[in-house]
């Protein structure tokens, strides 16, 4: 992974492994972008189904007062964090491979709002950029 994100096809390896989560992940997960840096590992940014997440999180019976914003609850992000790496490890990827930091969104990325193409590709030209804070924030979370 980490060779491959120094050259140009880190970004095409990104997107595979965004495709291969959300498809694996189940119903709460609607898109993912991920990004990589060779030190510090995968962050990503998760658009959910707020309905579908909290489903999952009775199903693990994960308590979040309603009202509260469930994104930001920081059991419910370890929680989808949790998920995706299970998928990662159940499709054989190594933990190089895996997300070690999520941002959870319940907005989708629309082809509107310019962040989606018309076939349903995610524009990291347009994302990667208005996410930078949120992308930085996650690699600083991480410590490394």
């Amino acid at each position: 992974l980490f060779s491959l994100e120094a050259s140009r096809k880190g970004p095409a390896l990104c997107e595979a492994l965004e495709q291969l989560l959300v498809q694996l992940s189940g119903a709460w997960l609607a898109q993912l972008l991920l990004t990589a840096r060779r030190s510090q590992g995968v962050v990503g940014i998760a658009v959910v189904r707020t309905e579908e997440l909290w489903r999952l999180m009775r199903f693990h019976r994960v308590t979040v007062p309603a009202g509260e914003d469930l994104c930001k609850d920081p059991r419910v992000r370890a929680l989808c964090l949790y998920e995706l790496q299970v998928c990662a490890r159940s499709a054989g990827l190594s933990e190089a491979e895996w997300p070690r930091a999520l941002y959870l969104q319940p907005t989708h990325f629309s082809l509107e709002a310019g962040l989606q193409t018309p076939t349903f590709a995610l524009r990291r030209d347009q994302l990667l950029p208005r996410y930078a804070g949120v992308i930085e924030g996650l690699f600083k979370d991480l410590g490394v």
